[in-house]
């Protein structure tokens, strides 16, 4: 691929900044997100964090937004029988049937979380799940997010942000000799000129409007996992190239199927790119006790 082609690819995904949900929503979205949802189990060995589940008993109301396919979600409903779990998602297409569904899963709401909390999921439950909005975000402020989510929650309960931290995306080859040009560049698209920074200071952002307990985790990627991350990121990138070509914006389209063809070369010579995780768990303020005394006699 020449580098005098018109395709900016250190802009990255802000190629599409403000365009709304930038990856394909059909059937080639659906097998990226059940390819991608086993990765991530394998990479960070739950669906919920640890402190959530020593935090929360054993009958928590749970609600996965963005919920996508629906795989965290019935994956959490068989490890938690005695759970009432909720899935929330602005396409329920996905999700299976409710015959197909475990019993414990409730109710699927139709919901964008940048509208206006539904009066009926106010309050409603102890635990948030969230992965993989840095696509949605804009203008690197999660904060429209995070006061939706705040509203939903019951005081006390827990928010779960799984995302990827971008910044540290790197190349690895199984042998140093390897030529990586377009899997260089495959980084630099991923990087996206840090347009998704802001997951570092999720903590920080969580603190200010409302939680407490704010901790961020970082999981680097597993060697034997790199091969799969590869696939994974540029079947992302070829799913962003489609919404490119709806833009109209054939010629850069066309200069980044050959950057992906590329990098996808490279990659069955033994290299690849991949990206490490993170979570970020914080627990919303209690109501103070002087609060609930007042409440209680009210």
């Amino acid at each position: 691929m020449s580098d005098t082609s018109p395709l900016n690819h250190t802009a990255g995904f802000g190629l599409r900044e403000g365009k709304g949900y930038l990856l394909d929503s059909g059937h080639a979205g659906s097998q990226r997100l059940n390819y991608q949802y086993l990765i991530w189990k394998q990479c960070l060995g739950y669906s919920l964090h640890p402190t959530i589940r020593d935090a929360v008993g054993d009958h928590p109301r749970i609600a996965d937004i963005t919920a996508g396919t629906g795989l965290w979600l019935l994956d959490t409903a068989h490890e938690f029988p005695n759970a009432i779990l909720d899935g929330i998602d602005i396409n329920l297409a996905r999700l299976p049937p409710a015959a197909w569904r475990p019993s414990n899963i409730h109710r699927l709401y139709n919901w964008n979380i940048f509208d206006k909390v539904p009066t009926e999921l106010e309050e409603r439950y102890d635990v948030i799940h969230l992965r993989l909005l840095l696509l949605t975000i804009s203008n690197r402020d999660p904060g429209p997010v995070i006061k939706n989510v705040i509203k939903l929650l019951k005081p006390g309960g827990w928010i779960q942000w799984d995302d990827l931290s971008t910044t540290h995306t790197y190349v690895e080859k199984s042998d140093e000799k390897l030529n990586t040009a377009a899997l260089d560049k495959i980084r630099e698209f991923v990087h996206s000129k840090g347009r998704h920074d802001w997951v570092f200071d999720l903590p920080l952002h969580l603190l200010k409007h409302g939680f407490e307990e704010s901790q961020l985790t970082f999981y680097h990627g597993r060697p034997d996992l790199i091969c799969h991350d590869t696939e994974i990121h540029l079947m992302t990138i070829k799913e962003f190239n489609g919404q490119m070509k709806a833009d109209g914006r054939e010629e850069e389209a066309r200069h980044l199927d050959e950057l992906i063809e590329e990098a996808y070369a490279e990659a069955q010579r033994g290299a690849g790119v991949t990206t490490p995780r993170i979570v970020c768990v914080a627990r919303k303020r209690p109501v103070p006790y002087a609060v609930r005394e007042a409440l209680s006699f009210s």
